[in-house]
């Protein structure tokens, strides 16, 4: 990585990626800062927190894009969370079928 890479502008794959990342780490943290949840409780908690953020990033792509790339943008960015999700250890990542399941049964919910 050479110095100037540092000041340019992230491409639009990369900004998606960094706003699912948000997201989910936001999502996660939250139910951590409720000590009377339960651990059963703790990922619908978050998806929920995770639902919410999405819708919030859908009503700004509303305002500030595009009829044309309001879609395509929101859904790229619903399947990164749903799929940051299932990569820190929601679902057995080694069980292919059972994380394809979990990652249509996410997105089907969020529709």
């Amino acid at each position: 990585m050479s110095f100037f890479s540092l000041f340019r502008a992230p491409t639009h794959d990369e900004l998606y990626l960094q706003i699912s990342q948000m997201i989910v780490a936001h999502s996660l943290a939250y139910p951590v800062e409720i000590e009377k949840i339960e651990k059963q409780y703790a990922v619908p908690v978050a998806s929920e927190i995770a639902y919410l953020l999405l819708h919030i990033v859908d009503r700004l792509a509303f305002q500030h894009l595009p009829r044309d790339q309001r879609s395509t943008v929101f859904d790229r960015i619903t399947v990164m969370v749903a799929m940051e999700y299932a990569d820190v250890g929601l679902v057995d990542s080694s069980d292919v079928d059972k994380r394809n399941d979990y990652l249509k049964r996410w997105i089907e919910t969020y529709n």
